[in-house]
């Protein structure tokens, strides 16, 4: 007990140095407390070399010391936190005898090692989370309870659906799903999967050379050896003292490298247990009506561009010459990006069959080539897909799904709903002007017409950062959602920066914070002159939800053109916030309140709104869809012999969703009437030309 003691008011000792210091000196305590944070280091080292440099920058800045406690001191200080612990009914004593000594002993109580067991039994029975299945999931049943009660799909044994119902996600949601949810989720999971062993094969040689490519990060170092000092250096005092250094410099390096690799590492372990298996996802929804697989590996949801190679359909399909002009676009685009139109994908890998016949045939060989690709894993795999089966035809049937993407899908249905022409022109909604034109590129147009507005406003000097296509995009693409200034200026720093490391901006040219701020609001204010309708009715939507509000409603509630009833309500939550030297922040909070938070739930109706309506079009899409299918919240992933069916599903599910007056409904879902908040004018774009568009999806 005695050493339990010595060791908890050790622990506290510690704690107590750099808040003395912090309090003595700002400069010290920010230094210090770094030190105990640092990682790739243990607890006993990060405490030894935390109180060496209070005690070196205590003397360098003429600051006063710390008093040292002496052992019977600290002792009476762990004994105090043993007696609180005590008392709380986390530990008890008991003293044994050791040979002629008697020995007080503490130890956990059974009601605390209960709950310690619980713990570990839960994280146990959420392990299966990490793994695909190897079985088809069982179906989901629709139900008029709300989502989060419905277990009746995915998982086949009982104990493991009790933990994963139909709609999970954060809060509590009421929100109930129509049978073409339901159907849609089915269908999902009765797309069988297999490991596309050629990309495998590829990455894990790579992974022995230590090169990343994109997303795929491999740890550049070799593991630093432990106790290899040599006796010459070890004589010297000097030396010595410089090798610990460099060598701490070496595991530090390793360490924070390896760190970033965790999720390069975790995938080829999973792909390669998985190499000869086919295997199905269970899939969920949060309660907007979004799609999420349950298992967090080996999934498209929220993989990179790497992850993504490694999967491929079970069961393939014919190529076609439909199917044809949709490869050479995805290995067109896979390469160039999806900026430019069809037809130049198209051309683009009619003109390069020989280089994706070479990297198809010798991928190893020919690294430096599609290390290039605008993603250059999928383009990989594209053109291993392509050596089989359509150079050697060592395979029948084409498997490596091809992947299509909404043009800024809030915006698309928010243009559609009000009928505007310019916003559905912007989003590519309508058919392009010639058959031969690129796609409507939204982030560039926005960036043209923030530099008219620098030039009429006297800011030229933003104009010289308005070239980058990244700076544009996550304004455009936040905007939307309702993000603030502040989120965007982020946003384009962080885009300037990637510039400055691609040596596309140099590092002087970076602009000033003040600046930031102007090219943050410039963009803002040319997106919101590009889609003025979309805009408007983010506006309109933000006053409905208060209206909403004020006329006593505690949560909004509406319904969507699929049937699902979707159920916003947000709830304070009290915290505090507790900051340790070594053991990081812990917040305690009541998280059981229902104390309804009105402002979250007006800041959440409009991101909201927008992804229960991209659901909505995916489940009118694809609800009796027969073929191999995946999604990506606003994007699909099919077979390239079905991609000419899916673009038609897709058109018409839009025209479906937004048909009538969506908002007018959504207002009347929501009690609001028109005296209490006048209905938006639609505009004169027909809604029937959607038929006609072309990138809608691209």
């Amino acid at each position: 007990m005695a050493d339990l003691s010595h060791t908890l008011g050790v622990t506290i000792k510690e704690e107590v140095r750099v808040a003395w210091y912090t309090k003595q000196d700002a400069f010290i305590g920010e230094r210090l407390r770094k030190s105990a944070s640092m990682p790739g280091s243990t607890p006993k080292y990060r405490r030894k070399r935390t109180k060496q440099t209070a005690k070196r920058l205590a003397s360098e800045r003429k600051c006063k010391e710390f008093d040292e406690w002496n052992h019977m001191f600290t002792c009476r200080v762990g004994e105090y936190l043993l007696e609180v612990a005590y008392f709380a009914g986390i530990i008890e004593t008991k003293n044994v005898r050791d040979r002629k000594k008697e020995k007080k002993i503490v130890k956990l109580t059974e009601g605390f090692h209960s709950m310690l067991l619980t713990y570990e039994k839960r994280a146990f029975e959420t392990a299966y989370e990490t793994h695909p299945l190897i079985d088809v999931p069982l179906d989901w049943e629709q139900s008029d309870q709300p989502g989060r009660y419905n277990r009746t799909g995915g998982y086949h044994l009982d104990h493991l659906r009790r933990g994963q119902p139909m709609c999970r996600g954060k809060g509590i949601h009421d929100s109930v799903f129509g049978a073409k949810s339901a159907g849609l989720q089915n269908t999902l999971q009765h797309t069988a999967w297999r490991i596309d062993s050629r990309v495998l094969e590829v990455a894990q040689e790579l992974s022995k050379g230590h090169e990343s490519i994109g997303k795929f990060l491999v740890n550049p170092y070799e593991r630093p050896a432990k106790g290899t000092e040599d006796p010459l250096i070890t004589e010297n005092p000097e030396r010595l003292k410089e090798w610990r250094s460099i060598t701490a410099a070496l595991h530090r390096a390793y360490g924070e490298e390896n760190r970033k690799c965790v999720r390069t590492r975790k995938s080829l372990l999973m792909a390669e247990e998985y190499k000869h298996k086919t295997f199905y996802l269970s899939w969920w929804v949060d309660w907007r009506g979004r799609f999420y697989s349950q298992q967090s590996w080996l999934a498209p949801v929220g993989a990179t561009d790497f992850e993504k190679s490694l999967l491929k359909f079970r069961d393939g399909c014919n190529v076609t010459q439909e199917a044809m002009d949709w490869i050479y676009a995805a290995i067109g685009s896979a390469y160039q990006g999806t900026r430019i139109s069809k037809r130049d994908r198209i051309l683009w890998t009619i003109d390069n069959k020989e280089l994706i016949e070479k990297v198809g045939s010798k991928p190893l060989d020919t690294v430096e080539i599609w290390k290039k690709a605008d993603e250059p894993w999928t383009f990989l795999q594209l053109c291993l897909e392509w050596y089989d089966v359509i150079t050697t035809r060592k395979e029948k049937f084409w498997r490596v799904p091809l992947q299509v993407d909404s043009t800024a899908s809030g915006l698309q249905i928010l243009s559609g709903m009000r009928r505007d022409p310019v916003g559905m022109k912007n989003t590519n909604l309508l058919a392009p002007s010639t058959p031969d034109a690129p796609p409507e590129d939204a982030y560039m147009e926005v960036l043209r017409k923030a530099e008219a507005l620098a030039i009429k406003k006297g800011q030229q000097y933003l104009i010289k950062y308005l070239k980058f296509r990244s700076v544009g995009k996550p304004v455009v693409m936040t905007a939307i959602y309702g993000a603030k200034e502040f989120r965007f200026k982020e946003s384009i720093e962080d885009a300037l920066l990637k510039a400055v490391e691609a040596n596309d901006l140099r590092e002087e040219e970076l602009p000033t914070q003040a600046v930031l701020w102007e090219l943050a609001e410039l963009i803002h204010g040319a997106t919101k002159q590009v889609f003025p309708a979309a805009f408007q009715a983010l506006e309109w939507l933000r006053k409905l939800a208060k209206t909403a509000h004020e006329q006593g409603s505690q949560s909004l509630v509406w319904k969507t053109p699929t049937n699902d009833t979707i159920h916003l309500v947000k709830y304070n939550h009290h915290t505090e916030e507790v900051h340790t030297t070594y053991n990081g922040k812990i917040v305690i909070g009541d998280w059981n309140s229902k104390d309804v938070n009105k402002a979250k739930e007006v800041s959440s109706f409009i991101p909201a709104v927008v992804h229960s309506y991209d659901a909505a079009l995916l489940k009118e899409a694809f609800t009796d869809w027969q073929h191999p299918l995946s999604v990506i919240h606003d994007c699909v992933l099919v077979l390239p012999k079905d991609m000419d069916r899916a673009m038609q599903r897709i058109r018409e599910g839009f025209v479906s969703i937004v048909d009538g007056d969506p908002l007018a409904r959504l207002a009347d879902d929501l009690g609001v009437d028109a005296e209490a908040l006048a209905r938006l004018k639609q505009g004169d774009q027909p809604l029937d030309s959607v038929y006609e568009s072309k990138y809608m999806f691209n």
